[in-house]
């Protein structure tokens, strides 16, 4: 299984994106927001990430949320005095039925009567509590004010480790956090953790783990968490079932605050038509899988650091001849010469997703439905891939029989096994709709398992085409694989699509030379001069191929008017593509 999980981490997959943020017509002019990205300390870690976190998060609020960008305070680095100050603004610009946000990713402490700090960027290793802010005296400062509710978001932990996992602040003591206090009615928070444990950086998004969940879960992804329907509303249960659910699936065993009033927990916190759908299971899986390699260089490279710098001392010690040569030598192969690597590793069970679905469904519409509910989200075997072709075709693979081919797919040896099961993966992703996973299972079908079906490097290279100049290259590539194969189709569609993938290229090769030049008009430096000579020779040839092929097949006059007009532009005369 270990072997398997570093097989996957070879494999690449589109990381779902929390920003750009997603631009809606939602206007919340009520609100106030704090943003505040303490990355740079002086005498503490870093935090890494950090700035990328505090402008994601702004764009949610100022693009999704609609909150005006002079009601949003974003600050960087902010050391204590300038964090408590900011932090209290929220009262004074308070307005009925508003919300106000309070964001914070950095260092967090905990001072020795146990209270929650949030750090500035001057806090001391030697004694952190001293250059820090209490959690509660920013939460009773801002609840005088006349705002319907108040979301704290805290990525930052409040323990001894910082999100590179060294210690914060080695030598000193700190004492654990104990349960979040009692809050007053209109007060949420999430925070990255509810105990001692670290805020997690998450290299794979670029992004803090906490606050790339947070976003994700806020974008719409949370939607539908609990008990698998979507309605367009967030509660405040979503959104932290969703995220704690989702950094477990990530791999990463976390433990986020967890709101403690029952009767807070159906609050509906946003409503949005804007939603996004959730990325797909198998993508989260992958994600993990890769990260789990990342970690384990990481650990490897740190290990070999600590290793090295023992043996030049062992070395200079040896070097002495004296008493203390053969302990030195002894002590390091003790430490190093059978050394291992540990990791915590949280596993996704895709069942326990439905049971806790069915577990909604049981609760909200008694016994009598749950016959249905159970044979709706029911797992079956993804052993016989005919039987699951049809519900393929329907784009209804379920969330379990998808991660079971994902899985079978990496274990498969024969590349006729590997190409039935990816097909189906295929088949399922374009029924349900779920563009960009189709997109990345295309691509990895064509890269890594099979490239020799002409009508799926046909369509592959269409979508890429569509997508924008950024991908026609790629798309240029994979018309030019079609065409390799193009004589596995029959009379009545061979002279259409091939005319077609002729057509592509010339297509794309004209939008790559026509922005290379501009980019040229622009900066005429040599590099961009030769890229420019190149792709205008590239989109001439292209032309002409095309001409050449649109004459030969007898093509419509208008098909072989344009590819001689096409020709001509980029060759600069009319004579060249007679």
């Amino acid at each position: 299984m270990f072997s398997m999980m570093l097989t996957a981490a070879a494999q690449d997959v589109d990381v779902p994106d929390v920003q750009p943020a997603i631009r809606s017509r939602t206007k919340a002019s009520r609100d106030y927001a704090v943003v505040v990205a303490n990355e740079s300390y002086s005498s503490l870690p870093q935090v890494t990430y950090g700035y990328a976190d505090g402008d994601a998060f702004y764009d949610y609020l100022r693009y999704t949320r609609g909150v005006s960008k002079w009601r949003i305070r974003k600050v960087r680095d902010a050391h204590a005095k300038r964090l408590k100050k900011e932090m209290g603004r929220g009262r004074y610009n308070a307005r009925t039925r508003g919300t106000l946000w309070l964001y914070f990713v950095g260092h967090g402490a905990v001072d020795q009567e146990g209270h929650r700090l949030l750090l500035g960027t001057d806090a001391n290793p030697m004694d952190p509590t001293t250059h820090g802010v209490r959690l509660n005296d920013i939460l009773d400062y801002n609840i005088r004010g006349k705002y319907s509710q108040i979301i704290v978001v805290l990525d930052a932990g409040f323990g001894h480790q910082g999100r590179d996992g060294l210690e914060l602040a080695p030598g000193s003591e700190m004492p654990s956090p104990g349960p979040f206090e009692p809050l007053d009615d209109k007060v949420y928070i999430w925070a990255a953790d509810q105990h001692d444990g670290p805020a997690k950086a998450y290299r794979i998004a670029q992004h803090g783990l906490h606050t790339y969940t947070v976003l994700g879960a806020l974008r719409g992804w949370a939607d539908g968490a609990i008990d698998g329907k979507r309605d367009g509303e967030l509660t405040v249960e979503e959104v932290e079932l969703f995220t704690r659910r989702t950094q477990n699936h990530l791999g990463r065993p976390t433990s986020p605050s967890i709101e403690q009033r029952s009767d807070k927990r159906d609050d509906v916190l946003i409503k949005g038509r804007y939603f996004e759908r959730p990325p797909a299971p198998s993508q989260f899986s992958i994600m993990a899988q890769q990260d789990l390699a990342y970690r384990i260089d990481e650990k490897q490279a740190r290990l070999k650091a600590e290793a090295n710098a023992l043996w030049q001392a062992t070395v200079m010690i040896a070097e002495e001849r004296g008493e203390g040569a053969a302990a030195a030598l002894e002590n390091f192969l003790q430490e190093y010469e059978s050394v291992t690597v540990e990791l915590d590793w949280a596993v996704h069970i895709p069942e326990a997703v439905m049971a806790r679905q069915l577990l909604s469904q049981l609760e909200e519409n008694g016994a009598g439905a749950i016959a249905a509910a159970a044979e709706d989200t029911k797992l079956v075997s993804c052993e016989n891939l005919i039987e699951l072709e049809s519900s393929a075709m329907q784009g209804r693979l379920t969330e379990g029989q998808v991660e079971c081919l994902e899985y079978r797919l990496l274990r498969a040896r024969l590349q006729t096994e590997k190409s039935d099961i990816s097909i189906v993966l295929i088949v399922n992703a374009q029924a349900s709709g779920e563009e960009e996973e189709w997109d990345r299972l295309v691509g990895r079908h064509l890269e890594e398992i099979d490239r020799s079906d002409p009508n799926l490097c046909f369509r592959y290279a269409v979508h890429l085409h569509r997508s924008g100049v950024a991908f026609d290259e790629d798309a240029i590539r994979w018309a030019d694989v079609a065409l390799e194969n193009k004589q596995v189709w029959d009379e009545g569609v061979y002279s259409r699509n091939v005319n077609a993938l002729f057509k592509l290229r010339a297509q794309a090769s004209q939008l790559l030379w026509q922005e290379a030049a501009q980019t040229f008009a622009k900066d005429d430096s040599m590099e961009n001069e030769a890229l420019t000579n190149e792709l205008k020779n590239q989109a001439m040839s292209m032309a002409r191929e095309w001409l050449d092929y649109a004459r030969a097949s007898e093509q419509p006059l208008p098909t072989i008017r344009l590819a001689r007009e096409m020709c001509a532009s980029a060759a600069g005369t009319v004579d060249a593509c007679q």
